[in-house]
């Protein structure tokens, strides 16, 4: 028990520091007012997580701190995925406006999932942090879909993006999804999961924000990709097509 508690501790504080190197490799490329939604979550994240290590989970100051902050972390993470979304369609305010449609998508089937798995009892002595867990859940398997789909849309619709916001993309919603996964597992298997569970969460946190800082540079933001590989022409065409399409939902000639 002492090992396997060793163990947790030391990765609790890996992933903890593989935070404040993102943060800090950020501002080192001053890519944190290229992401400022990005850079601050990760900052609020690593806050919470110095605040709540020196604390039993079981304690009640445990408990009041991760039901204080968790509400912050959803709104940064749905602030993430927006932020998101307008570094892929900023060029294309109008059609930003009508994949808009696809975090509805996104939200419908991350509650019908949420809802799916939710076993939160109302006499459980802890029902609140179960509920929340259930919200957070929900929240995350909604950002996951809504990357997901995102990035399916614009294979359909080919837009120019930088290399940056490509990597951020695929790394975001594989930390999603594998996390959403995770905290399923814990959920279907109950309270016995719990540790395991919680280990895999922090693990995961750490591999990410080390894809993150090792995937993200300032050529990377330099240098734009698309997911098509046209010729010039056709290129030049199709950017002609989506420009035409942005001025015409701008001008209330589409539906958005």
């Amino acid at each position: 028990m002492l090992i396997a508690s060793s163990i947790q501790t030391a990765l609790f504080l890996a992933s903890i520091f593989a935070r404040m190197v993102l943060v800090v490799r950020l501002r080192q490329l001053h890519l944190h007012r290229v992401y400022p939604w990005f850079f601050g979550y990760w900052i609020l994240s690593t806050l919470r997580a110095l605040a709540l290590m020196p604390h039993d989970p079981q304690s009640r100051e445990y408990y009041r701190i991760w039901l204080t902050t968790e509400p912050l972390l959803w709104a940064g993470q749905i602030a993430l995925v927006l932020e998101l979304h307008s570094k892929f369609l900023d060029r294309y305010r109008g059609i930003y406006r009508m994949s808009a449609r696809l975090l509805w998508v996104g939200t419908l089937v991350a509650v019908a999932v949420g809802l799916l798995f939710q076993t939160a009892s109302m006499g459980s002595t802890r029902w609140v942090m179960e509920w929340f867990l259930v919200a957070d859940r929900t929240v995350r398997i909604g950002c996951a879909t809504y990357v997901a789909l995102l990035l399916a849309y614009l294979n359909w619709l080919p837009v120019p993006v930088t290399r940056n916001t490509l990597r951020h993309a695929g790394i975001f919603s594989a930390y999603y999804g594998i996390t959403s996964a995770i905290y399923l597992i814990r959920t279907v298997g109950g309270s016995d999961y719990n540790s395991i569970t919680g280990s895999l969460v922090v693990v995961t946190a750490g591999v990410a924000c080390l894809a993150w800082t090792l995937a993200l540079t300032r050529q990377g933001e330099e240098s734009q990709v698309n997911f098509h590989h046209l010729s010039a022409a056709s290129e030049e065409r199709l950017l002609r097509q989506l420009d035409t399409l942005n001025t015409r939902v701008l001008a209330g000639r589409l539906p958005r």
